[in-house]
């Protein structure tokens, strides 16, 4: 097993939150908003910074909560409206039952306020 992961495994015993609200107003930059994404749902330190790393680490490196408050949701479309759409649609192909890769993912919700 690669070390970082289990260093991290280690790290991370405790159970995630059954919610978890994560404040979008003051995101100025995609590079902001993979630095709040990371904080808030505790991604390791090695993660990359991306969208492929964001999949990588919802699906497999870190415990989800059951549900995913954004705020200030609105702002961040008009500012990065890219990285807002990229961002939704991960979250909505990790919901969809109807792929493999997300089977683990029932009972996850998102919600974009």
């Amino acid at each position: 097993m690669d070390r970082d992961r289990e260093d991290f495994g280690a790290q991370n015993s405790e159970p995630p939150p059954t919610d978890v609200t994560i404040p979008l107003g003051d995101v100025r930059t995609t590079a902001d908003l993979h630095r709040v994404l990371k904080q808030q749902l505790g991604f390791p330190d090695f993660y990359g910074m991306n969208w492929d790393a964001f999949w990588d680490s919802i699906t497999g490196l870190v415990e989800r909560p059951d549900r995913i408050v954004f705020t200030g949701w609105a702002e961040l479309a008009a500012r990065l409206p890219r990285d807002a759409g990229l961002l939704r649609k991960i979250l909505g192909e990790y919901q969809d039952p109807e792929r493999s890769l997300s089977s683990h993912a029932g009972g996850f919700t998102a919600s974009y306020e």
